[in-house]
């Protein structure tokens, strides 16, 4: 075990780690400790259950134990990310198996006021595997941070023909609560929209003057400000060759 100082009464800490949990206990995580009696954490471990990978929020508080557990399909030695998480006294915990693109969470919280003035860090411990005990890296611990928005805009782009010329069409919309900027960008010119509102789209139709143009993609350049951050996004849409005769 190693801990730190908390910051604070309010956070939510983040640990990659890799291990080998095949012996019945062996775990790993994140705890917030005062003594053995009274602790908190969030840890993957082995429970003897093939093919699966139990996560567990565990509280002691004067010896008496209070948890929470989610069993994962998992590897016994794959990547884990794990998030425990402060509020006062209230404690949640979540897990990753796939490098944080989605997140699993127990099932509510658990309030340990005990450890409030605990230290806070990492674990690993196997308490039935004996001399063999576990082996467990860690890559880091951190204050965890959400990923940033990512916004609604679908975009279609297309060809048409119009007088024997080739037409780029496209149509971005603007599926967020709130106005957005737009700025669609393609190999026959630029056009911008300083506000598009929500549910409504940006539609541009780019003159090529040829008869035929080859494959190619726009790109959208949205704006807009969400929960009070300002959010850009980048999106490519395709469209195909064409010819007009």
């Amino acid at each position: 075990m190693v801990t730190t100082d908390q910051a604070g009464s309010k956070w939510n800490l983040q640990t990659k780690l890799q291990g080998d949990f095949t012996k019945q206990w062996q775990q790993a995580g994140i705890i917030d400790y005062v003594d053995q009696k009274n602790w908190i954490k969030a840890a993957v471990m082995s429970d003897g259950t093939a093919g699966k990978i139990r996560f567990q929020l565990s509280s002691e508080i004067n010896d008496v134990n209070t948890e929470k557990n989610l069993m994962i399909d998992a590897s016994p030695t794959g990547d884990y990310l794990i998030r425990l998480a402060r509020d006062g006294s209230t404690y949640s915990a979540e897990v990753s198996v796939d490098d944080g693109a989605t997140w699993q969470a127990v099932s509510g919280t658990v309030t340990n006021a005990a450890v409030a003035a605990g230290k806070v860090g990492l674990m690993a411990t196997a308490p039935l595997a004996g001399a063999d005990q576990i082996d467990v890296t860690f890559d880091y611990i951190e204050e965890a941070s959400d990923p940033a928005p990512v916004l609604d805009v679908p975009v279609v782009a297309g060809t048409r023909c119009i007088a024997g010329k080739v037409l780029v069409t496209v149509k971005a919309t603007n599926n967020e609560a709130v106005p957005m900027a737009v700025t669609i960008t393609s190999a026959y010119g630029t056009k911008s929209f300083a506000e598009v509102a929500p549910g409504k789209n940006a539609t541009h139709v780019f003159t090529t003057r040829q008869v035929n143009v080859p494959a190619g993609t726009v790109t959208v350049e949205a704006t807009a400000t969400i929960d009070g951050t300002p959010v850009t996004q980048s999106i490519e849409a395709a469209y195909d060759a064409a010819t007009c005769n």
